[in-house]
């Protein structure tokens, strides 16, 4: 008698993470494009009027066919998961469903590629998503960070509270690979609302769009900042006399105080970098006195005024980040003061690159018998932040720059061989 084998399917489980690792490669690939594609764009040309009203055509089309699908799908995959509020509580995580929705993923992010692929339809706007340069990878990169957790979350053995893994893992940590899940959904739906309003704004509303974004993430920072800072202020002991300051028994300290110094002034950095946002805004205490023509300027052209204030806000807030993790770790090196250093520089310098696109682009808001020159009109504009902004950025350095002398006192190094300090 011939025995007939069947094949037997991989549990749901693996068939998800094989999905998982599979949107991985698809969309880093797509990356890999994206930025080639960045690279090849040379000066950017004006729409042509044959080509707005089908920009105009795709918008509507992503913004009522083929975005609210993608927030339905993360909210589907949320409660097949069994997580969530809304979650059946009587039954376990549906796996299947799961599955067949994690399927949908790849060609959501297709679909939506095309049609911005088409006409070149504000392609750098659309995702309204920090590092990522079109809505598709924008939307796709944190997708697939959500999809890692779900990945996580498997392996954890938490889909089953009986599995034996249970008792190996810390049980603190577990809950929170859940609370991570349930808290990425409903930031990524709020994205999809975002995108999907984005869609009705005019050009100048989609740069204010994305400029107001950049205000609200350094707005998260001044917390961090400040508990950091009340952190490292712990009462401690003053050294013996005066000559022990120079001491290199001394070195945690000095280096302390030095940190504190940054951190504050790091403080007023971002601030500044709101204000300078601010300014380009309208907002219920002002208007900005600028604008930019609607349905005139190419994709291109919006990039390059969006990117200059988006680079100078994502600069200090790598500087802000890096410092606290310095912070955190208790140790810095003469590696980390260099890299300060760097970076510091860095939002200096983009602070002119940022506004040498504007008198290109920009024009008066409002409309006037003599309308100012765009260049008068943001002299007038940035003439209370260019000289604190200048200043606060000199003294940040000068602070950095203390660094480097006092951790080449140190006789302590690290495993690379860089004079190190470990501060409490």
């Amino acid at each position: 008698m011939i025995q007939v084998e069947h094949k037997v399917s991989p549990p749901p489980e693996d068939q998800i993470i094989d999905i998982i690792r599979r949107l991985s490669r698809e969309w880093g690939i797509w990356e890999e494009l994206e930025r080639g594609h960045r690279q090849e764009i040379n000066a950017p040309l004006p729409l042509l009027p044959e080509e707005i009203d089908p920009r105009k055509e795709k918008s509507l089309e992503i913004q009522t066919s083929l975005l609210p699908p993608v927030k339905q799908q993360l909210n589907d995959l949320l409660r097949a998961f069994g997580l969530g509020d809304d979650a059946p509580k009587s039954s376990g995580p549906s796996l299947d469903e799961a599955l067949e929705i994690m399927t949908k993923f790849g060609p959501a992010q297709d679909h939506i590629e095309s049609a911005i692929e088409c006409n070149q339809l504000r392609t750098d706007f659309l995702h309204l998503q920090r590092n990522s340069s079109r809505v598709g990878h924008g939307e796709s990169n944190d997708i697939l960070d959500l999809l890692h957790n779900y990945k996580e979350y498997i392996r954890s053995g938490q889909l089953y509270p009986d599995h034996p893994s249970h008792a190996e893992d810390d049980s603190e940590s577990r809950p929170k690979i859940k609370d991570k899940i349930i808290h990425k959904t409903a930031v990524l739906c709020r994205k999809v609302d975002a995108m999907i309003e984005c869609l009705t704004r005019s050009d100048f509303g989609l740069l204010q769009a994305e400029w107001e974004l950049w205000v609200g993430y350094l707005s998260e920072l001044l917390p961090r900042l400040t508990s950091t800072i009340q952190a490292l202020k712990k009462p401690e002991p003053e050294p013996a006399n005066a000559d022990q300051a120079d001491t290199t028994d001394n070195l945690p300290r000095l280096i302390k105080l030095v940190m504190i110094k940054l951190l504050e002034q790091a403080v007023k950095i971002v601030k500044l970098g709101r204000i300078f946002l601010k300014k380009l805004l309208i907002t219920p205490s002002g208007k900005t006195p600028i604008t930019v023509s609607d349905n005139v300027l190419s994709s291109e052209q919006l990039f390059e005024v969006r990117l200059g204030p988006e680079e100078l806000a994502g600069m200090i807030e790598d500087f802000v980040q890096d410092l606290i993790k310095i912070v955190e770790q208790h140790q810095v090196n003469t590696k980390n003061a260099a890299d300060l250093r760097g970076s510091i520089v860095a939002p200096g310098e983009r602070l002119e690159a940022a506004m040498r696109p504007f008198p290109d682009f920009i024009l008066p808001a409002a409309s006037v018998v003599t309308p100012p020159s765009t260049q008068a009109l943001l002299d007038d504009l940035f003439s209370d932040f260019i000289p604190p902004y200048n200043l606060a950025v000199h003294n940040l350095s000068d602070t950095v720059n203390s660094l480097k002398p006092l951790l080449e006192k140190s006789p302590h190094w690290n495993h690379r061989g860089r004079p190190q300090v470990t501060f409490l």
